[in-house]
This record gives C-alpha cells, sequence and structure tokens, in this order.
C-alpha cells in the first residue's frame, strides 16, 4: 500500500490542527472550528483519560499520528488518525486551549506532566500524500487488524457517510474496509438514526449528557423499535433514502415527541433516583409483541399518526449534528463580528419581591439578586437549585397540597421525610391547586423551563464543574417561574 514510502517526521502538536470529519465525533459539522472540536472530543471522545495517561507516562514514540497537510499552508497539518493523542498534547502544552470547564483539570495535569514534557514537544508523526490515502491504513487499524480502540457501527457508518461525501460509491468503501455493502448501509441507516436522536431539540444539559454517553447510545435497541413490524401496524411506515436517512409516513406534529420519549426511555443517565433504569431495552423490547406492548403503553399526546407525506429525518435535525457540503473557499463566510458584551447584572432580578411567609425563600432570594454567575457559577447554581425547591414546598404549603406530595410519596414510619426535588417537580407539574395555569405547569414539566438533569448534577456530581454561561442560560429559563412562585 506505500505506506513505507509516506515521509516520517516529528512534529509540534501545536502545528497540527483537529479533524472535524472524525467519524468518533457525532456532534460535529464538516466546517467546525477547532474550538468546537476540542469541546466535542473532551465531551465525546474521553479526552480526559488520554490527558492524565500522558501527564502520568510521557508520550510513547511508537505512537505515530497519521497527518495530511493543510491545503495553503507549508507548516500546517491536519491529524486524521490520533485526534485524542494531539488534543491531549496541545491542551497539556497550552490549557487555555482545553474547554472552559475542563481548564482546571487540564492545568492541574499540566503542572504534574513538568517532568515528561519534552516528551511531546514534539510528537512522531506519518504525513500521508491526502485523506484519500490514509483510508485504507485508517480503516485497517480501527475495523480489525490492530490492536486500537475499534469503530462502533455508528463510526463505521460515519465514515462510509464521509467517503460518499467524498463522491465515493459503497462499492469503493466495500474494498477499502472490507466490510459487505449490505453491512455499510445498515451501519449508514445508524449513523443518521443516531444524527437525528442527538440533532433533536434536546436542552444543554440533556445534549451533553448524550454526547458525555455516545459509546453506550443504545442505538440498536432504538433501531429495532422503529423498524418492528409492531410499530409499523400503529403509525405506518417507515423507509430509508438513498443517504440512509429515515422517512417517517407519520404526521410531523408528534413524530419529535415519539422519537424524543423513545430515548428518555431507553438511557438510564435520564432516569432518577430509584428509577434510573432503561426501561426500553434489548431484553424487555426485543420481539414484536414486547414492542407493541411496550408502544400501547405510550401517552396519546406522542403517538405519530398515519401520514399520506412523509416526513425526513433530516428535516427534524433542529442541532447540526450531519455535515454541510463543503463551500469553496470563495463562497466561505466571513466569520460575523461578535457583539460588544454588556457588563450583566446579578442572577436574578431586583424588582423579584418574596411574599412567601418564608425566611428561608426571602434569604436566598436575596443572595441570588447580589450574586454574579461571572464569578460564582458553581454558588449561583446551587443557590438556584436551593430557592427552586424552597418555593416549591412554600407554594405547596400555601395552597394545601403539600400532604398530597407527603401521601403519596413518604415511607412509613419516617420522621422529617422531604421529597427529593424531582418528585417535588413531577407533583407540582400535575397539580392544579399548586399551579393554576396551564402554560405555567406545562412548563414546569419542560425539562428546557426546569432542567432537573443540570439542577441535580450542579448539587451531586463532583466531576461536573459548571461555567457562567450555563448558568445564564438556566437563569433565563428559571427566573419567570421563581418570580410566579414568590410573588404569585
Amino acid at each position: 500500500m506505500g505506506y513505507e514510502q509516506w515521509p516520517n517526521k516529528p512534529l509540534s502538536p501545536q502545528s497540527i490542527e483537529l479533524d472535524s470529519d472524525n467519524p468518533r465525533l457525532p456532534g460535529l459539522s464538516h466546517n467546525a472550528s477547532q474550538a468546537d472540536v476540542f469541546k466535542e472530543i473532551f465531551e465525546a471522545g474521553k479526552a480526559r483519560e488520554m490527558v492524565r495517561s500522558i501527564a502520568k507516562a510521557g508520550y510513547f514514540p511508537d505512537q505515530r499520528v497519521v497527518v495530511i497537510r493543510k491545503e495553503g499552508s507549508k507548516s500546517k497539518f491536519i491529524v486524521v488518525e490520533g485526534n485524542r493523542r494531539v488534543c491531549s498534547c496541545r491542551v497539556l502544552l497550552k490549557p487555555k486551549l482545553a474547554p472552559e470547564k475542563d481548564q482546571r483539570f487540564v492545568q492541574k495535569w499540566a503542572n504534574l506532566a513538568e517532568p515528561v514534557l519534552d516528551s511531546f514537544r514534539k510528537i512522531p508523526a506519518v504525513i500521508a500524500p491526502s485523506r484519500e490515502a490514509a483510508m485504507q491504513l485508517i480503516v485497517s487499524r480501527h475495523l480489525n487488524q490492530a490492536p486500537v480502540r475499534g469503530w462502533s457501527r455508528f463510526a463505521q457508518g460515519k465514515f462510509a457517510i464521509n467517503a460518499m461525501d467524498a463522491g465515493e460509491d459503497l462499492e469503493f468503501v466495500e474494498q477499502e474496509t472490507g466490510l459487505k455493502v449490505p453491512d455499510l448501509r445498515k451501519a449508514i441507516q445508524e449513523a443518521r438514526l443516531f444524527d437525528l436522536f442527538l440533532g433533536l431539540d434536546w436542552g444543554d444539559d440533556e445534549r451533553e449528557k448524550l454526547l458525555e454517553n455516545v459509546d453506550s447510545f443504545p442505538i440498536e435497541a432504538l433501531s429495532r423499535v422503529l423498524k418492528s413490524p409492531a410499530t409499523k401496524e400503529r403509525f405506518g411506515d417507515i423507509e430509508f433514502d438513498a443517504k440512509g436517512w429515515p422517512q417517517f409516513n407519520w404526521d410531523a406534529s408528534k413524530t419529535k415527541l415519539f422519537l424524543k420519549r423513545l430515548v428518555y426511555d431507553s438511557v438510564p443517565y435520564f432516569g432518577t433516583g430509584s428509577e434510573k433504569r432503561a426501561e426500553l431495552n434489548s431484553r424487555t423490547t426485543n420481539s414484536k409483541t414486547e414492542i407493541g406492548e411496550y408502544l400501547d403503553k405510550l401517552p396519546s399526546e406522542v403517538k405519530p399518526e398515519r401520514s399520506a407525506k412523509p416526513t425526513s429525518g433530516s428535516e427534524l435535525v433542529t442541532q447540526e449534528t450531519v455535515h454541510p457540503p463543503k463551500q469553496p473557499p470563495s463562497q466561505a463566510r466571513k466569520p460575523a463580528k461578535r457583539p460588544q458584551q454588556k457588563r450583566q447584572g446579578p442572577a436574578l432580578d431586583a424588582d423579584i419581591d418574596c411574599n412567601l411567609n418564608n425566611d428561608k425563600a426571602s434569604a436566598l432570594l436575596d443572595e441570588l439578586q447580589g450574586i454574579y454567575p461571572e464569578r460564582l457559577p458553581n454558588g449561583t447554581a446551587l443557590l438556584l437549585r436551593s430557592l427552586l425547591e424552597v418555593a416549591l414546598i412554600a407554594r405547596m404549603k400555601k395552597t394545601g397540597t403539600w400532604g398530597e406530595l407527603m401521601a403519596k410519596h413518604a415511607p412509613a414510619g419516617s420522621k422529617g421525610y422531604i421529597p427529593g426535588l424531582d418528585k417535588i417537580i413531577t407533583f407540582s407539574a400535575s397539580s392544579e391547586k399548586t399551579i393554576p395555569d396551564d402554560n405555567l405547569r406545562r412548563a414546569v414539566q419542560d425539562h428546557r423551563t426546569v432542567p432537573k438533569t443540570f439542577l441535580n448534577m450542579a448539587a451531586h456530581n463532583d466531576q461536573h464543574v459548571l461555567v457562567p454561561r450555563d448558568v445564564r442560560d438556566i437563569i433565563i429559563r428559571l427566573q419567570p417561574l421563581l418570580r410566579f412562585l414568590l410573588q404569585g
């Protein structure tokens, strides 16, 4: 294959750009910025493990990366094999390149890496003549012929999609990979389904959880449900187009809700407390009968209806995960100038008053009207969670519904029992006496308005480091509800 003729050269990691077309990174568009690629590798590519490993033991000289020259540059390269290694070396040399929430972790290991720093100031690289020429080498390493981390079916599908976008056909990909065309089509369909599920309108914290657990995402179980005769009998056909996108012969209005419900029911990290288990899995919903029973139990609000007009999965993607076609340099857009940011005020508006007869709620409100998320993001998030919980409890006691909640959840013989925030929110969202306004109750049920996962991670996950931007986003969502609870 001629690899032995390719130049081998030690390169500075800072001269090597990360590859936005890496098949292992599902959340990237083709023309993603380097900052986005760093973020994606940390979220989906498990870069922390590699950072820790290199900082402890140094960079091993036999671990060559494969690069291509960056178009129009003599001194810059793009890594096509070894993204995690290049990413880890670059952030250890310059921690500010890491995503903001990971910088403290990286800085710690950068300090500890001083004794082995010389081992990765330059790293061994093979310079391929082109991306296409490197394809067979990369495939052979990841699919079956080398002791490196194997590609999942999703990564295989992404690799095939990238090749097709470059003008190749599946027969060519079959020759290069050794995978049969039917297997490639199945891999492409599953990659498209993953793009679809990931591209639905998730909240930031939900999407982050999906990316953190990309390797365990149950795409096969979800694919089995969608392709099951039980699904076809109840809702209508699903077909796949030539590019692998699913075509749903369902009404578009409920299709997104149905797909999101499948994800909620199939991933345990969206559960809470003792309910952290996947209701939808290969053991409980494997046969047509089991899938049918699962579908029949779903609420009518998320069950799609048959439609003569098909809806393409690509139309349902609201967050960009697919690879758009390359723009010629002459048509490439110049990045828009960032508007100058105004200095933001404290977490909560000063005109919110606390009309509850609750000293703790008043004290928490006072602190949130004086604290700045940019200075204390973790403290702000914890105060927000506490105020939401205290205000909801005070509201229930005021409206006489606290006893109903305790009757439902308090264990027999318990004293001083306080239900968790998840149970409090779920009860409040279903109680007209607690929150009379229909729209506000629906908002409480909506994870985008009350992001329970984010709030729980802020309080209980010692690996989750908050950044001011995320906390500001949560404040924008929660402030109308807090205003009602405190003043209504």
